[in-house]
This record gives structure tokens, sequence and C-alpha cells, in this order.
């Protein structure tokens, strides 16, 4: 007769969005958040924005993030693979530090559109969410 093991039911409420989840694996035991959530959020030390411009002659843009600030971000700092996907209003990930410039933006990433619909759709959309 093969061992069994005992599934013991675990719960926790969601601290971004407030859904009770249940807890399968050590990775949800570690986390406040929903596996949805976590999915969404960035990783620890990036931040998401949306593209504002990127002029290809010259090589750089400006991307928005959620809190309001415009990240300088220049062609070398894209993933080759990922630069046919720039166009205004696509959801980036990337890395911000201070530079000569203001803020820097490196490892530049795109993000597909979120299944859920929570990311927006456009600049003013992430703009009206950084002034609230």
């Amino acid at each position: 007769m093969p061992p069994t093991t005992e599934f013991v039911r675990k719960e926790r409420l969601c601290e971004r969005c407030g859904v009770l989840f249940i807890v399968l694996t050590d990775e949800d035991a570690q986390s406040n958040y929903c596996p949805v959530c976590r999915r969404l959020l960035p990783p620890p030390g990036q931040v998401r924005g949306l593209l504002r411009w990127f002029d290809w002659r010259k090589g750089f843009g400006i991307v928005l993030t959620r809190d309001g600030r415009n990240v300088y971000i220049r062609r070398p700092q894209i993933a080759p693979a990922q630069r046919r996907h720039l166009r205004r209003g696509v959801l980036l990930s990337l890395y911000v530090q201070k530079g000569k410039r203001g803020w820097e933006g490196y490892d530049v990433q795109w993000l597909p559109s979120s299944p859920t619909g929570d990311a927006p759709d456009s600049v003013g959309d992430i703009a009206d969410t950084a002034r609230a």
C-alpha cells in the first residue's frame, strides 16, 4: 500500500487585492500575495512603466513609470529580441538608477499585455494612477 501524504489546507489573504487564496507550495507560503498579483508585480528592484516614445534614429526614448517618473532609456539597454516590440504605450519592466541625465533605465524588457486586464492601456492611464 503506497504511503499517504496528508494535505493541509492553508488559506491566506492577499495584501494587494484582498483575495483569499490557498497555499499550495512553499513559494506560496513565503509570499503574502496571491499567484495573480505575484505575476503582475515586478521582481524586486524592478519597476514597470509605459513607453511614451522612442526615436530609432537617435536611439533613445522615455518610459513613464507607475510612480510618475520619466525614465530615459537607450537602445543598448534593450535586448535585441525585445526591440521589435517597442511601440508607444507598451508595458515595460526595467531597473532604474540615477544617472547624468536624471533617471536612467537599464535591462529593459517588454511585457505582454496582462491576461487579467489590470495593466494600464495607455500612458494616460498610468499617469492617472501615478497621481492617485
